[in-house]
C-alpha cells in the first residue's frame, strides 16, 4: 500500500457521517479505557475494535508508529466516527530512551481520555479481554469484581492450531487451541502466566505500567488487587514486580485475555519483519514461533462473544470508506507475506517453522 507522505487520503463522498454506529454494538458501562500500540496490524483491526466495543468498552485508544499497511488510515477513519481516538506514538520524534510502549502509556495519560476514565488497561492488538461471568461483558467483571481497585487478567497463550494460511476468519473463532494452564505449580512457565491489569483510575495510588501498575509508596494497605479468579493477589505480588502471577487453585475463573500472539505462518511471516510493536529488540524468529505456538487444549471460551462481535463488525464495515480501507489492508497483507520470502533470512525462517509444525509441507 502506497501513498505520498503528508498528503491526507481522498474521502469517499458515500462514507457514512461521523459518529458512533447504532445498534448492536454494546451501549458502554461503566467508563473503560482500553490502551494499545500498534503497528501494521491492518486486517485485524477491525474485529479487535468490534469484540470490545461488542462487550461493552467504552473508550478505545490506539497509538502507532511507522505504518506501512494502512493501519494508521483505518485508525484515522474509526476515530472520525468517534469510535476510538488514535494517536501517533511520540517514540516517532526520537527523544527520548523509553521504549516504544513505556513512551506511550507516559503520552496517554495527558489525553483527557485517560483522564476521565474509572478503569484504565493497556492491552496488545493479539489480545481481546474474554470474561467469564454474568452477561460476558465489561460490566459483568466489575460487578464480579466490586470493591477492588486493581484486577489482574493471565494472558492465555494460543497457538497456531496448525493454520498455515491467512484469512478473513475472525481470529477468536479460527484459532481455539491453547497453552495448558492447568499443570502444578512446578512447572515453571512465567511467560505464560502473565497479567493484563484492569486498574481504576486513581493516579494517588497507582503508577501505570504495562502488564500490572506499580504501587505508590506506602499504598499497599489501601488497595483491594484481585486475580483473574476475583481472589486476592498475594502479598508478595502485591510488593514485588512480577508481571506474571498464578496460584494453585487456579487464576482464570472470572476472566483471561486470549492472546493470538502468532496467529497464522502466512501472518507470522509477515511480523517477522515489522517486529515488535511495543519493543524493537524482541526478534519474531522461529524461536519465538517455538515459545508461543501453544496447541496443547482447546478453548472456546470465547465464542459465546463471536456473535455480538460479528454483528459489531458489520456494522463497522457498513462505512464505505472503512470498508475499502480494510479491504485495500487485507490485500496488502496477502501480498506482503508473497513478496517476504523473496528475501533469504525470511525465507529461512519459514523453512525453520515448516519443519516444526508443517513437516508435510517442508
Amino acid at each position: 500500500m502506497t501513498r505520498t507522505v503528508n498528503q491526507p487520503e481522498a474521502r469517499d463522498p458515500q462514507a457514512a457521517p461521523a459518529g458512533r454506529p447504532e445498534g448492536r454494538i454494546a451501549p458502554p458501562c461503566p467508563n473503560v479505557l482500553v490502551i494499545a500500540c500498534m503497528k501494521d496490524e491492518g486486517p485485524f483491526i477491525l474485529e479487535w475494535v468490534a469484540y470490545h466495543l461488542s462487550i461493552g468498552v467504552s473508550n478505545l485508544m490506539v497509538l502507532t508508529n511507522d505504518c506501512t499497511d494502512g493501519t494508521d488510515l483505518i485508525l484515522d477513519r474509526l476515530d472520525d466516527m468517534g469510535l476510538l481516538r488514535h494517536l501517533p506514538n511520540p517514540s516517532m520524534l526520537g527523544l527520548g530512551d523509553l521504549s516504544i510502549q513505556r513512551q506511550a502509556i507516559e503520552y496517554a495519560q495527558h489525553n483527557k481520555q485517560f483522564r476521565h476514565a474509572e478503569w484504565v488497561i493497556f492491552i496488545d492488538a493479539d489480545e481481546f479481554i474474554n470474561i467469564k461471568v454474568g452477561n460476558e461483558d465489561i460490566a459483568s467483571l466489575l460487578a464480579r469484581a466490586e470493591g477492588a481497585d486493581a484486577l489482574s487478567l493471565n494472558q492465555v497463550v494460543f497457538g497456531s492450531a496448525d493454520i498455515a494460511e491467512f484469512t478473513e476468519e475472525p481470529t477468536i473463532e479460527r484459532f481455539q487451541m491453547r497453552f495448558r494452564v492447568e499443570r502444578p505449580l512446578s512447572h515453571i512457565h512465567p511467560m505464560m502466566f502473565g497479567v493484563k491489569t484492569l486498574t481504576r483510575n486513581r493516579p494517588e495510588l497507582f503508577r501505570f505500567v504495562n502488564h500490572r501498575p506499580m504501587l505508590r509508596r506506602r499504598k499497599g494497605n489501601e488497595v483491594v488487587w484481585l486475580d483473574g479468579s476475583g481472589k486476592p493477589v498475594s502479598e508478595e505480588f502485591l510488593k514485588t514486580l512480577p508481571r506474571s502471577y498464578r496460584t494453585a487453585e487456579g487464576t482464570h475463573e472470572i476472566g483471561q485475555i486470549n492472546h493470538y500472539a502468532i496467529r497464522s505462518l502466512e501472518s507470522f511471516i509477515v511480523q517477522s519483519v515489522r517486529g515488535d510493536a511495543e519493543n524493537a529488540k524482541i526478534k519474531r524468529d522461529a524461536k519465538y514461533w517455538r515459545s508461543y505456538n501453544r496447541n496443547e487444549v482447546p478453548d472456546t471460551t470465547i465464542l459465546s462473544k463471536a456473535a455480538g462481535a460479528r454483528r459489531a463488525m458489520a456494522e463497522l464495515l457498513a462505512d464505505r470508506e472503512l470498508a475499502r480501507l480494510h479491504r485495500e489492508a487485507v490485500v496488502y497483507h496477502r501480498r506482503r507475506a508473497g513478496e517476504l520470502l523473496k528475501l533469504k533470512a525470511v525465507a529461512a525462517i519459514r523453512k525453520q517453522i515448516l519443519e516444526m509444525s508443517f513437516p508435510d509441507r517442508a
